[in-house]
């Protein structure tokens, strides 16, 4: 594919002598100038070309529509193959881009496929497709960058609003709550609604935060910060060592019990009640400490947003692009 003018592209057949197999316009606009793709649903696509990644620009259009890429539903839409008798056939290309249950008004890694059919004999492959709508402070080379968007691939999380993610806020409860109950019935799993087993939990219309926390109490995997009056405290920041617990419960199931620890970590004394949880989740590849040399957990640092997205993807064998 070839820059043919600002607001061209062409497409060329590299199998071919580099024929040419047709043409879309792009749209110039802001930073992305000469390199806006529409894509037919929500708005504007536009590759970054510094990082290569896609972004969204709103258009005002709505959902749903007919999800496509350009060059195959623009220009060419159709185009000629050989037919087993020597007459030219009939090759139609059809897009699959959004997976089952995924809009464009999702971020993160998407997997899909483009299909094509023709009246000839000779069958075309079915071809793979990968693209990141990535966040948009969630930049190309940020270190938690391939683990934040494979987790939003899979719907675990919707980012913090606005297209944005917030990688370096701390996580609270409340939110660590919806991580895991939607890492342990899938995203699209809808809580019952609360019904106020936490005297600090309030329940608002609109907002099923509360939804999700009682359902993580019910499925065993929390026993809240107090027992009498029974608390949750949702608006806590939460540390690597409850972390632990959260997370290897996730894994091995809420009845899980882990060995008794010997001391892996040198700031993480083995009878430290977190100790057996925090050496499980080292031995489960789930974390690999915050220092190799000498080797030490931090059991007291906060979680951020981005630290949750690489824990999930490794609990929950979430793929992502190396």
């Amino acid at each position: 594919m070839e820059n043919a003018a600002p607001n061209n592209v062409t497409v060329l057949d590299v199998a071919n002598g580099y024929a040419v197999l047709g043409s879309f316009s792009i749209a110039g606009f802001g930073d992305f100038s000469g390199a806006g793709l529409e894509f037919g649903c929500d708005g504007l696509w536009a590759i970054n070309q510094a990082d290569g990644k896609a972004y969204l620009v709103d258009a005002g259009e709505s959902y749903p529509c007919g999800a496509n890429l350009p060059w195959f539903t623009m220009s060419p839409t159709e185009g000629v193959v050989p037919a087993a008798n020597g007459e030219p056939g009939q090759l139609n290309i059809l897009s699959e881009f959004f997976p089952s249950g995924v809009n464009p008004a999702h971020f993160g890694l998407f997997r899909a496929q483009v299909k094509s059919t023709n009246d000839t004999p000779f069958a075309l492959p079915t071809i793979p497709v990968y693209m990141t709508k990535a966040f948009w402070d969630v930049p190309s080379g940020y270190w938690a960058d391939v683990y934040i968007h494979g987790l939003a691939g899979a719907r675990v999380t919707r980012g913090c609003g606005l297209g944005n993610y917030c990688p370096e806020v701390n996580l609270t409860r409340a939110q660590m709550a919806i991580f895991l109950v939607r890492g342990a019935h899938g995203p699209d799993f809808v809580p019952p609604p609360a019904i106020g087993i936490f005297a600090d939990v309030p329940i608002y219309d609109g907002d099923t935060t509360a939804d999700f926390i009682e359902q993580l109490y019910n499925d065993g995997y929390t026993v809240g910060c107090s027992v009498d009056p029974l608390l949750y405290c949702p608006t806590d920041l939460m540390p690597r060592e409850q972390m632990a617990v959260f997370l290897v419960r996730l894994k091995h199931g809420p009845a899980f019990v882990p060995p008794p620890a010997v001391g892996i970590f040198a700031d993480v004394p083995a009878a430290d009640v977190f100790a057996p949880w925090i050496e499980q989740a080292y031995a489960d590849g789930i974390t690999v400490g915050c220092s190799a040399d000498p080797l030490l957990y931090c059991p007291k640092d906060k979680v951020t947003r981005a630290q949750i997205a690489v824990f999930l993807v490794r609990v929950l064998g979430i793929p992502y692009l190396p």
